[in-house]
């Protein structure tokens, strides 16, 4: 049976589902989630998005009155759903529930993902989560203008604005079919693709200073740490879309960014390509993704994983 038709009715037979999409959310897994449970509420469900806290950028992605209060008491679920999440390890607040929850469906479209829960709707040609709900949902429900502009975001922004391989026709027609629904779709793709901070701009300073090419400028990586962002009162959310600048350069065939987060010794990492397999590269360090995009999260002196690596990935480019 199609994969699509059994998650819908996993959905259309349970009373109380949760959802929940990534650590560090982007708009794909917000949007995902949103637009998501915005459809199921209007099928009658009580849902629940368990989401970590949203950077301000994506306050503008209708849905968050959807979000768990995280009062101390887990929600109750008939039905939990992982959007977004390339493996277990990735799921951000909901972790705790997932565990708890006899029927546990994962919608995803990392290449790497292996299907971690009871049910799974896996598919990497597709080219965001919300590209996914919008098949998943669009024979059942009305997709009015939030559940719209919620999905629209996720699109454009795991797709670059229309540019990277995973856009298709369908993409593009799905995407009409929201733009006729009245959304803000100019403001929605600045806000995510072009708007961005003071701190963000100086953040963006720091790291092009730090950034290095090897291999005859073949690669190219730069790592910014905690206290380096600390200096100018900015975070690692302001950090979001430094990859691009790097893997857009010039003669460059991978990228790779590294920062420190808030929580001490911990890395993460994004991978970008043209050619080389960063989805399985990831793998090595618990990561994962698609051929072309993908990172990890690790838990080690950041200098020390730069060095161990580019050693690796030099190595692997050499051999190739």
């Amino acid at each position: 049976m199609d994969s699509y038709i059994v998650i819908r009715d996993i959905l259309c037979s349970a009373q109380k589902v949760v959802l929940a999409g990534h650590v560090n959310p982007d708009a794909d897994a917000i949007g995902a989630s949103f637009g998501l449970a915005m459809a199921l509420h209007k099928l009658g469900k009580e849902v629940f998005v368990m989401l970590d806290a949203l950077p301000e950028k994506y306050h503008m992605i209708p849905g968050a009155h959807f979000l768990w209060k995280n009062d101390g008491e887990l929600p109750e679920a008939d039905v939990f759903v992982a959007l977004d999440c390339g493996d277990l390890s990735r799921i951000g607040a909901g972790r705790a529930l997932f565990d708890r929850v006899d029927v546990t469906v994962c919608i995803d479209h990392h290449g790497t993902n292996i299907g971690f829960a009871r049910h799974n709707l896996i598919d990497a040609e597709t080219s965001s989560a919300c590209e996914m709900i919008y098949d998943l949902i669009e024979p059942i429900v009305e997709i009015d203008h939030d559940i719209a502009a919620a999905l629209y975001a996720g699109i454009v922004s795991d797709t670059g604005g229309f540019r990277f391989n995973q856009t298709t026709p369908g993409t593009m027609n799905k995407v009409a079919r929201l733009v006729a629904t009245g959304i803000a779709y100019t403001e929605i793709y600045n806000e995510l693709l072009h708007y961005h901070a003071f701190k963000s701009l100086k953040a963006l300073g720091i790291t092009f200073n730090n950034t290095r090419t090897l291999m005859d400028g073949r690669v190219i990586y730069s790592a910014v740490k905690k206290c380096e962002l600390d200096a100018i009162n900015a975070s690692y959310t302001d950090l979001d879309g430094v990859i691009k600048h790097l893997i857009n350069t010039r003669g460059v065939q991978v990228a790779i960014f590294a920062h420190e987060n808030n929580n001490p010794g911990e890395v993460k990492v994004s991978f970008r390509a043209h050619q080389f397999d960063v989805g399985n590269f990831a793998t090595r360090w618990g990561g994962g993704g698609h051929k072309l995009a993908a990172g990890c999260l690790v838990t080690k002196p950041i200098d020390a994983f730069m060095e161990e690596m580019l050693d690796t990935l030099i190595k692997e480019l050499q051999n190739a």
